[in-house]
C-alpha cells in the first residue's frame, strides 16, 4: 500500500512538473493545432513551432490554423493561406476565406463573387457572382449543399464532389434557408418565404410543406422529428419519412420510457391532456398522475389491438380525434 502511495505521488509530481516546464517553454502562448503557436509582437501575429523556431514572424493581424499545417492569415483587412514551410500558396488577397469539409475551401474574391476550390487537386472555381453564401453548408452523400444569395433571393446550389459539377439543388425563390437536418438518405432544409417557414426536399428539389408555419424547431436533441407551430397549435414532420401532421396539437413532446431512457415515443397534448403514441402501435391517453413515466401498451380499437406502419398510425391518430 506504502509503495502504491508513493507511485502516485510520483505520477502526480511529474504530471506537475511536465504541465510547469511546458507552461514555461511555451510561455502560455496560444497553441495552433498540435505543433505550433501563435507568437505575438506589438499588437501583430506570428507562428513558431514547438521548438521556437520562427515559422513567421509577427507581421499579420490575425492568424488561425486551418488544418495540414497551414494558416489563415490576415494582413490589412485581406486574408490568404500560409503553411508550415514559410510560404503562401494563395495569396493574401481575398475578402474572407471559409474552411469546409475535407480540402475544400471557398474564397470570397469580392462583394459578389465566390470560388469553391479543392486545394490539393484543382484551383477551378465553382461559385461565382454569388451575394452571399451562408454558413448553413452541409457535406452530405459526396455532395455539398450550399445555400447562395442572388438577386436578393436565397437557392441551394449542390456541388458534387466525385464529380466535380455543379447544379442548381433548389431555386433562387426564398427569402432566407436556415437549418438543414438530414435523416435516412434524406436532405431537408427549413426555409422561409413571405414571412412563413416551411420545409425544402432537396433531393426532390420541392417543397416538401406548405409555407404556413411560425416557427420550424427539433423535437428534442438529435431527434427525428421537427415540431411545427402554426398558430399557437403544433404539428409533427418525419424526417425518416417526410410526412407530417397539420398542426392541430395544444403540444408536442417525446415521452420517456418505463425504464427511465428516452425514446422515441411522442406524446400530444389536446383538450389540455396528453396522450402518447408508440412507434407501430396506437397507444393512449396518459393517466394524470402519470406524468411521462408510463407504461406502453396497445389500445384496443372497435376490440382488437391494431399495429399499423408508423406514419400511417399518425394519419389515423390525427384525423380522428
Amino acid at each position: 500500500m506504502k509503495k502504491l502511495f508513493s507511485f502516485l505521488l510520483i505520477f502526480i509530481f511529474c504530471l506537475n512538473l511536465n504541465f510547469a516546464l511546458a507552461q514555461e517553454n511555451n510561455n502560455g502562448e496560444k497553441p495552433l493545432g498540435q505543433h505550433y503557436y501563435l507568437l505575438e509582437e506589438n499588437n501583430k501575429f506570428g507562428v513558431k513551432d514547438k521548438h521556437n523556431n520562427i515559422i513567421f514572424p509577427a507581421k499579420f493581424d490575425d492568424v488561425n490554423y486551418l488544418a495540414k499545417n497551414e494558416f489563415i492569415v490576415t494582413l490589412n483587412g485581406k486574408k490568404g493561406i500560409c503553411n508550415s514551410y514559410g510560404s503562401c500558396p494563395y495569396d493574401i488577397i481575398y475578402k474572407n476565406i471559409i474552411p469546409l469539409h475535407g480540402n475544400y475551401l471557398i474564397f470570397q474574391v469580392s462583394d459578389n463573387n465566390y470560388y469553391l476550390i479543392n486545394s490539393q487537386k484543382d484551383t477551378s472555381p465553382v461559385i461565382r457572382r454569388a451575394e452571399f453564401i451562408s454558413d448553413n453548408w452541409i457535406y452530405y452523400s459526396n455532395s455539398f449543399y450550399i445555400p447562395v444569395k442572388n438577386n436578393e433571393k436565397f437557392g441551394i446550389i449542390k456541388y458534387n464532389s466525385s464529380e466535380h459539377n455543379t447544379t442548381e439543388a433548389i431555386p433562387y425563390i426564398y427569402d432566407k434557408i436556415l437549418s438543414p437536418y438530414t435523416n435516412k438518405g434524406n436532405l431537408y432544409y427549413i426555409a422561409k418565404k413571405n414571412n412563413k417557414l416551411g420545409i425544402i426536399n432537396t433531393d426532390k428539389t420541392e417543397e416538401q410543406t406548405e409555407f404556413i408555419y411560425d416557427e420550424i424547431t427539433q423535437l428534442g436533441f438529435n431527434s427525428a422529428y421537427l415540431k411545427l407551430k402554426q398558430n399557437g397549435k403544433y404539428g409533427l414532420f418525419d424526417l425518416k419519412t417526410g410526412m407530417h401532421t397539420a398542426a392541430k396539437f395544444e403540444d408536442i413532446r417525446i415521452g420517456k420510457l418505463k425504464t427511465g431512457n428516452y425514446g422515441e415515443n411522442i406524446e400530444v397534448m389536446y383538450d389540455g391532456k396528453w396522450h402518447y403514441i408508440k412507434k407501430g402501435k396506437v397507444a393512449g391517453r396518459i393517466a394524470a398522475n402519470a406524468g411521462t413515466n408510463v407504461a406502453m401498451g396497445v389500445v384496443a380499437i372497435v376490440g382488437a389491438p391494431i399495429v399499423i406502419p408508423y406514419i400511417l398510425l399518425w394519419e389515423f391518430y390525427c384525423n380522428h380525434i
